[in-house]
C-alpha cells in the first residue's frame, strides 16, 4: 500500500506536534511553581530623592532609610 502526498505530510507533522505537546505537558506539570511569597516594592523619597527597595507585606507606606519620611511605593 502506498502513501499519498497527504499521508507523507500529515503523519510527520502530527507526530512532531504530538511530541512537542507531550514535552510541554511533561515539563509544565513537573516543574515546581515559582512564586514570590514576599513582595519587594520600589520606593522614591519625596524629600531626599533616595530610591530604595523594601519588603512591604501589608504596609502601604515605608520610611526612607536616609531621612525617615514615609513614602508610598512607585512600583509594586
Amino acid at each position: 500500500m502506498s502513501m499519498g502526498w497527504t499521508g507523507c505530510f500529515l503523519l510527520p507533522t502530527t507526530a512532531t506536534l504530538g511530541v512537542i505537546l507531550g514535552l510541554w505537558a511533561f515539563y509544565g506539570l513537573r516543574a515546581p511553581r515559582r512564586h514570590r511569597p514576599h513582595s519587594r516594592d520600589v520606593f522614591h523619597c519625596d524629600i531626599c530623592g533616595q530610591v530604595y527597595v523594601a519588603d512591604t507585606g501589608a504596609e502601604l507606606m515605608v520610611p526612607c532609610p536616609r531621612c525617615g519620611m514615609m513614602n508610598e511605593p512607585i512600583r509594586r
